[in-house]
């Protein structure tokens, strides 16, 4: 009867192993389609959120959040998507070389294009590192204010970086689980990076073609009332290029007076109003420093 009974409890065994490797499979297909629909770069925020939410329904109860971590080639900073399914998500900025134990953390995700790090916060350590989480600009997170430690799990490719937080250590078979993840964010990393690298390219065309309009308009010019008409190119070009400003326009410095001549457009309801005035460059710091930068040629 006993035989019957392990006959019949391997083939339910066999039958439910089937069964949650199907679910882990259409988990990882959902986030291959949504890594593969990326167009911004933007977008990437979305394969954590989905990830997330695939992470839970296959049973990892536990997970606080997912954070997609770009680390910066040029900088000691990260760019971090984090996101969980009670409102703290967003994007941000960080340096990470702040804390110890993030700037050892970030540093050893580097070694390797496909490092692993394991990060444990003791209870001792809480209070402090949620201060400097909030100190970062993260938002306030109410269940990591109410518990006693917190795991992350990290998997770096290539500047890239998946992370994974959890309110109690999650098991060998999920960490199995989690490294499938890891693989199929690669896919989800390199259409980012194909993507940014995309609309870096795209930028710096839109840049040469704002400084072409100028350099043209200033080139057309025939007196110096030639500069008003400069000065509306250049403020339309910068707005174009995300480059908001209340004014724009040209400084003409008399070394000798010690003053400035300055011809310039100030948009006001709609409109490009012109202006011009003389203001001498001795009368407070700020202007005593325009003056030394203009005469040592310096920004």
């Amino acid at each position: 009867v006993f035989a019957f009974a392990y006959r019949r409890y391997m083939d339910v065994a066999q039958a439910e192993a089937r069964a949650h490797e199907a679910r882990i499979e259409a988990s990882l297909e959902r986030v291959r389609a949504q890594a593969m629909s990326i167009r911004r770069s933007e977008e990437l925020a979305g394969v954590g959120e989905i990830i997330f939410t695939e992470l839970k329904a296959l049973g990892f109860a536990t997970t606080r959040n997912t954070e997609i971590i770009i680390n910066s080639n040029t900088k000691n900073t990260i760019t971090s998507y984090y996101y969980s399914d009670y409102g703290v998500s967003g994007t941000i900025e960080v340096d990470y070389t702040k804390h110890p134990t993030v700037k050892k953390w970030m540093e050893d995700l580097k070694k390797t294009s496909n490092s692993f790090v394991a990060v444990h916060i003791p209870e001792m350590e809480m209070k402090e590192w949620r201060k400097h989480r909030e100190s970062l600009g993260y938002l306030p997170d109410p269940k990591l204010n109410k518990v006693k430690t917190v795991e992350y799990y990290s998997y770096s490719i290539g500047l890239g970086a998946l992370s994974v937080s959890s309110f109690k250590p999650i098991t060998e078979e999920q960490l199995k689980t989690l490294e499938r993840f890891k693989n199929v964010f690669g896919l989800a990393y390199r259409r980012y990076a194909d993507v940014a690298k995309a609309e870096a390219q795209a930028r710096e065309a839109q840049i040469e073609l704002g400084l072409e309009r100028v350099r043209a308009r200033a080139m057309a010019m025939q007196n110096s009332d030639g500069l008003y008409d400069t000065a509306e190119i250049l403020y339309k070009e910068l707005f174009k290029l995300g480059i908001e400003s209340s004014s724009s326009g040209f400084g003409l410095v008399d070394e000798k007076t010690k003053r400035i001549s300055f011809y310039g457009i100030n948009p006001a309801d709609g409109k490009i109003m012109r202006y011009a005035n003389q203001v001498p460059l001795t009368e407070t710091k700020v202007l005593q420093s325009v003056f030394l930068n203009w005469k040592n040629q310096e920004a």
